[in-house]
């Protein structure tokens, strides 16, 4: 339990930005740092914040956000990043017509139904398993690690976020961490971290209480803040059911090839 770091980037005005850098894979690998960031807001950074972002090395920035988040809270990031709107929720898209018609051309103009039957768990976990069964979601998380194959440069970052860097930004780093090949356990820990983040801990309260050896008593109080910690077992245990394995996942939901998965792990993996 002591595997999982704070790793939360010092960026003026930003909002639980961390580092996927450093979390280890189950067959010793650890993810490159400086490469794979996630992030809440980003419509608060500062000049200095936006300086600190290209000194860190971001390049390509993913908003997850709806149309009118999008409108309300803009990213403040530096000129020369790429920035990307990527919304992925299908109802808060903007222009629902062309939105569910770029879904149509991906999944080959026809709608999905393989999830129709399946029995949605309650609370959290539920609403996380209709989200990533949904076309537009997938879609959306295929957009992503679309750019991150593309982002080739090392000490280039690819930051992903939604507003608080919980739900839509958290399934997309569990989605990530999949791939990469780290524990479910741990991809849970990541998840969960950001309730102490948003909880106010400072970084030194935050080292402790990832040491502490009472799992069960640790899981408990994170689950009193934001996330729950069946969210993330949630969503993999629809994956599996709905598509047999997550090879078929990748495959058909997020258009990912074996080569592709195999590049995922020799950009990102050290």
């Amino acid at each position: 339990m002591t595997e999982l770091t704070n790793r939360v980037v010092p960026v003026a005005g930003s909002v639980n930005l961390r580092e996927l850098g450093g979390i280890p894979t189950a067959d010793g690998h650890r993810i490159v740092p400086k490469q794979i960031l996630r992030s809440g807001s980003l419509s608060g950074v500062t000049e200095q914040g936006k300086a600190q972002l290209w000194d860190y090395g971001v390049r390509i920035v993913i908003d997850f956000r709806s149309k009118s988040e999008t409108i309300m809270a803009p990213d403040q990031l530096p000129g020369r990043v790429h920035y990307y709107h990527d919304p992925v929720y299908a109802m808060t898209a903007g222009d629902q017509d062309s939105a569910w018609q770029r879904v149509k051309n991906f999944f080959n103009h026809s709608e999905r139904s393989r999830a129709a039957d399946f029995d949605y768990a309650p609370g959290l976990a539920g609403l996380y398993q209709q989200i990533i069964l949904d076309p537009f979601s997938q879609h959306a998380y295929s957009f992503m690690f679309q750019q991150m194959l593309a982002n080739t440069t090392p000490g280039h970052s690819v930051v992903f976020h939604c507003a608080a860097g919980k739900d839509r930004t958290g399934m997309g780093a569990g989605l990530i961490e999949k791939a990469l090949g780290v524990s479910d356990e741990l991809i849970t820990q990541d998840y969960l971290l950001t309730n102490l983040v948003l909880g106010g801990m400072s970084d030194a309260e935050i080292a402790k209480y990832l040491q502490d050896p009472h799992v069960d008593e640790r899981i408990n109080k994170m689950n009193l803040m934001m996330g729950e910690s069946d969210a993330m077992p949630g969503i993999f245990q629809a994956i599996d059911t709905v598509y047999g394995s997550f090879a078929a996942f990748w495959r058909d939901a997020l258009r990912l090839s074996d080569q592709d998965l195999a590049d995922l792990k020799h950009h990102y993996l050290e």
